[in-house]
């Protein structure tokens, strides 16, 4: 179709698979449909799809709530579980609970995934 971002975004959250621009060849559109029938997606590669990773990170960020990027802010300093608690007025048990929700709400597996994601500043604190 056209190479336009908002003509991209809106057949994706349509549920569209892959997409292709009008002028493509043959051999592409042909890639294009078994690449999507073996279950992955196509994107022409001519296509600028760097505004879908911002959208991503955008995205974690808006995901978490006060409380969670405050948590994380706090584990950006290197702060543990126990040190989080008593700055907060809250139980170990409730830090952990967030760490775990984060974690889940990120994608991230493990306390390293979720620190290294604090200090590589992909959050906006």
């Amino acid at each position: 179709m056209f190479d336009q971002q908002e003509a991209i975004q809106q057949m994706l959250a349509a549920g569209a698979s892959g997409y292709i621009l009008k002028n493509s060849g043959l051999n592409d559109v042909k890639l294009a449909i078994e690449t999507v029938m073996s279950g992955e997606q196509y994107f022409d590669p001519s296509l600028n799809l760097s505004f879908l990773e911002e959208e991503k990170t955008v995205q974690k960020k808006s995901i978490l709530s006060k409380t969670e990027k405050e948590i994380l802010h706090l584990i950006s300093e290197g702060k543990t579980s126990s040190h989080i608690a008593e700055i907060r007025f809250c139980s170990v048990s409730t830090v952990e609970t967030h760490r775990k929700n984060m974690m889940r709400k990120l994608d991230l597996r493990g306390k390293g995934e979720l620190l290294r994601y604090a200090l590589e500043k992909k959050y906006d604190f």
